[in-house]
């Protein structure tokens, strides 16, 4: 997947497996390009690989933020549908 095609960049962050892959598919399915990593250490380390390739046209903090709050939002409605179904 190319980046022009893309919503945007997202690194993800969970340390139980399956949640992490259902979280990345559901991602990758609407349109966004996953980092992953599975615990801080794995996070920390994609970060500094990706603090070079952020530039003054990204989004502000504040934007990003509120991104966050939602993401975090539809991930939360993710893993409750996840358990009601008996996957985790």
């Amino acid at each position: 997947m190319t980046r022009e095609n893309t919503k945007a960049s997202i690194l993800l962050v969970e340390d139980e497996e399956n949640l992490h892959e259902a979280l990345n598919l559901n991602l990758e399915l609407e349109q966004y390009e996953v980092t992953s990593a599975y615990d801080g250490v794995e996070a920390l380390k994609a970060v500094e690989d990706m603090e070079k390739f952020i530039n003054d046209n990204e989004p502000s903090k504040e934007h990003l933020k509120e991104k966050f709050i939602c993401l975090s939002n539809r991930v939360q409605n993710l893993e409750n549908i996840l358990k009601s179904e008996g996957i985790l």
